[in-house]
């Protein structure tokens, strides 16, 4: 069944029956706006009049650099927007944006919004010479009354969902992921109506260029009904196998236009698709992966998809790309994340459900070293200078099921340099969500305070231990040199290895004698592979690319914030000045100077409250969900008598606070 334009054809026929009964419309519904109509969804009904569109629009002279934001910073991974067919509108309008039709003035402001909204604070202020948030306010409230005005809930089309999909996929940066969550539902919804869900090439109607538009809108808005179906918990609104479009084609956009007759020939290597498809099939094993009930795949069955992953990425990327692109970084470096991610995801049930027994012991490690690379991955992506224009994407991310295992674990393990890398990662300015609005839900962070305690304490009881029994301090030592430590590499000094600097650390922590150890810092010394998979994509860098030039190639952030002297006293203040220990036979490294900062922080017992007070770089306000303000709000004779062992669900505490932020 076509279709294409049911909504607006069910919705003729509906006022055509009740007037041809001579009835009086029982309701003024019909006689109400568009904008009148669909205030409602943004509130301006509460406004007193409706405002010109005109008023919202950039400098004609701006647009065409918004244009140029949008499809590097956004549409390079979405490719929501065909961009020559667009910027050809832009030039035929001359500046008269009084002739666009309804649909194109929301998918205008929509690109305006997202271009913003994706940028640094810095980078608007200087371009525009406005702040962020008054443009993103400014281009909002343009979206929602060019939505409004063109009635897109009665009369959806492919432009409006374009205009939604562009506005969805930055808008969980500053709005509720319940808030997306909802919108997600409508966009999928309005696609349905017009059948988006089927391919288009079931409609002999279609040109080749509006069946591929449809195979790509259709898949962005799967992509954001996994990521927010993750969020709140919930089933996804698109269930597997109850659509048919396919996966856009291996094309570049020159290869399309909206008068193309004949459908494009697929090409073989890198495209203007290649990073969206690569998301795209990413979403697809995702999908299958974490379907429920009587369907949902095997253990075996989902560790197979998850090395599928590194298949698809290298088949349809890697091999056609080099890694002086820095592109090529971020789908290698966010593909590591999301393999450990899926690890996590996928084992902590059968953790929680077994408590007991070899199987959970060596799971804890496995899911241990998995949710330190998630962290440090997820660090390395916001802390790199060179891919700032993405970092809208990073951040809106918040990796509760590592946070959350990393502070049950700590408690649990002696303090070894594993442990101490992962209380360095979890103090990362990146791994906490920003959005003040968190704020409001203080009770829901009563127990991670009662774990970051119980850490800190562990921590310095540990340190102590080890300080005086230096038998014991080797044997952890020695188990470390033989474990299989994190894949995570990518901030570390340039040549050095994270799995060295990390014992050189505990080393001077716990005081332990250093002579000698040049010879157990060999990067051969330790295991080569973290325990998330075997894949080429597992190790530092992919195979076939040599581990040093790859890790040159983009510009690195060192391990701790500049100004940060290593070890010290437990009690000691952070020092001023960064001096990562050069000795020869200390450490095989080379400090290179920072592109980026700040990066880690100094790991003391009050570090978490200085890190988090630290201002990120669009200027948002980080939570101070550590700090003193927040603990007077705390009845923290509740917190010591918390049995976090019995008195907790912690992966339903996971499940819930995915929402939260």
């Amino acid at each position: 069944m076509d279709t294409e334009g049911l909504a607006q054809e069910e919705l003729d026929t509906s006022d055509e029956e009740e007037w041809s009964h001579g009835k009086t419309p029982s309701t003024q519904e019909i006689e109400r706006t568009p904008e009148d109509r669909n205030a409602f969804m943004f509130r301006h009904n509460l406004m007193p009049s409706t405002p010109d569109l005109r008023d919202f629009h950039p400098l004609p002279s701006q647009i065409p650099f918004l244009l140029d934001v949008f499809q590097e910073n956004v549409n390079l991974f979405l490719q929501s927007v065909h961009i020559p067919s667009t910027t050809k509108m832009i030039r035929d309008l001359r500046g008269d944006m009084t002739s666009l039709t309804p649909a194109n003035e929301a998918l205008m402001f929509s690109i305006y919004y997202a271009a913003v909204t994706s940028m640094e604070e810095e980078d608007v202020r200087l371009n525009f010479g406005s702040t962020k948030a008054e443009l993103n306010l400014k281009y909002r409230l343009g979206l929602e009354h060019a939505l409004a005005k063109a009635d897109f809930l009665n009369v959806p089309d492919l432009v409006l969902i374009q205009a939604l999909v562009n506005f969805l996929a930055l808008a969980r940066r500053h709005d509720s992921p319940r808030f997306v969550w909802m919108m997600v539902g409508i966009a999928i919804r309005m696609a349905m109506s017009i059948g988006l869900h089927r391919d288009g090439s079931n409609f002999p109607s279609l040109s080749p260029f509006e069946i591929e538009t449809r195979r790509r809108v259709w898949w962005a808005l799967c992509l954001f009904d996994v990521r927010a179906s993750e969020d709140q918990g919930t089933e996804f609104t698109i269930a597997v196998d109850s659509f048919d479009t396919k996966i856009p084609m291996n094309i570049n956009n020159s290869d399309i236009d909206p008068d193309s007759k004949e459908g494009p020939t697929e090409r073989e290597g890198l495209t203007d698709m290649s990073i969206s498809r690569v998301s795209i099939k990413t979403c697809e094993l995702s999908k299958r992966m974490m379907v429920r009930g009587p369907k949902a795949p095997s253990l075996e069955e989902q560790d197979h998809m998850l090395q599928k992953i590194y298949q698809e990425l290298d088949e349809g990327f890697l091999r056609f790309s080099t890694e002086a692109n820095i592109s090529y970084w971020v789908i290698v470096t966010v593909a590591r994340l999301m393999v450990a991610k899926m690890t996590l995801f996928i084992y902590l049930p059968v953790l929680f459900s077994s408590p007991g027994g070899q199987l959970s012991e060596q799971l804890r490690t496995k899911l241990f070293i998995a949710a330190i690379e998630v962290a440090e991955y997820n660090h390395a992506l916001n802390a790199e200078q060179a891919c700032r224009q993405w970092r809208w994407i990073f951040q809106t991310y918040t990796h509760w099921h590592a946070i959350i295992y990393i502070l049950i674990e700590i408690p649990r393990r002696p303090w070894s340099p594993l442990v101490e890398r992962a209380w360095t990662a979890l103090h990362s300015i990146w791994l906490i969500p920003t959005q003040f609005k968190m704020r409001k839900n203080l009770r829901v962070w009563f127990p991670l305070r009662k774990l970051m305690n119980k850490g800190t304490q562990h921590r310095e009881s540990e340190l102590n231990r080890l300080i005086n029994n230096a038998s014991a301090a080797e044997n952890l030592q020695n188990e470390y040199l033989t474990m299989i430590q994190p894949s995570s590499q990518a901030h570390f000094p340039a040549g050095s290895n994270a799995a060295a600097l990390f014992l050189e650390q505990w080393k001077q922590l716990v005081q332990f004698p250093t002579q000698g150890m040049r010879a157990h810092m060999a990067a051969s010394s330790f295991q080569g592979h973290s325990a998330t998979g075997s894949s080429k994509l597992a190790s530092g860098a992919p195979e076939g690319i040599n581990a040093n030039s790859y890790t040159m190639t983009v510009p690195r952030v060192q391990l701790w914030q500049e100004g940060v002297e290593i070890g010290g006293s437990l009690d000691a203040a952070p020092s001023s000045t960064l001096d990562i220990p050069s000795n020869a036979d200390k450490l095989e490294a080379r400090p290179v100077e920072p592109s980026v900062g700040p990066a880690f922080q100094q790991t003391t017992s009050t570090s978490l409250d200085n890190f988090l007070s630290t201002q990120p770089a669009d200027g948002e306000t980080m939570p101070s969900l550590w700090t003193d303000d927040f603990i007077e709000q705390v009845d923290l004779g509740t917190l010591d008598n918390m049995d976090l062992d019995s008195d907790i669900d912690w992966y339903n505490w996971v499940e819930s606070a995915k929402g939260m932020d």
